[in-house]
């Protein structure tokens, strides 16, 4: 007889089973929405979307190193989805207010911009003020979560 049992009142009967299952990973992928991540990389097209889970990498572009992948291995953590929006080479505040701009059509619950210099104050100025204006006027309730940056209530 298998198993380990405890004294109970057998109601009808016949055989009696205990069933044990095995112990769950102790790595899950994130279950927790969806994050879109403004970042440079080094391949691929400016401007293009990629939808990356931890199940499938597919969508990264052809010869992306270790380095573009990092910060999407980070964010795979907690998250079910990422959504790598690229950058370029040159994060500049051109090029993330044309990214914010195509997000307005994108369903995500937070947006991430990783960078810290002197010259992203301005554009997470901007990130904060179209997350406000999203959640206001849009009805949209999304997250930001800037580098070094102060949280609003």
């Amino acid at each position: 007889m298998g198993g380990t049992w405890n004294s109970q009142n057998k109601i009808l009967p016949g055989a009696y089973l205990n069933f044990l299952t095995n112990e769950p990973l102790s790595i899950t992928p994130g279950d927790r929405g969806t994050v879109v991540l403004l970042q440079e990389m080094s391949v691929g097209t400016e401007g293009e979307m990629y939808t990356i889970t931890a199940l499938d990498s597919s969508e990264y572009p052809k010869d992306v190193d270790a380095g573009d992948k990092l910060l999407v291995n980070e964010v795979l953590k907690g998250a079910k989805t990422a959504i790598v929006y690229n950058l370029g080479t040159a994060r500049d505040a051109e090029a993330v207010a044309t990214a914010l701009a195509a997000l307005k059509t994108v369903s995500f619950n937070t947006l991430a911009y990783p960078y810290d210099d002197v010259s992203d104050t301005a554009i997470k100025t901007s990130i904060t003020a179209w997350i406000k204006t999203m959640r206001s006027d849009e009805g949209v309730k999304i997250q930001g979560v800037l580098a070094n940056s102060v949280a609003d209530d």
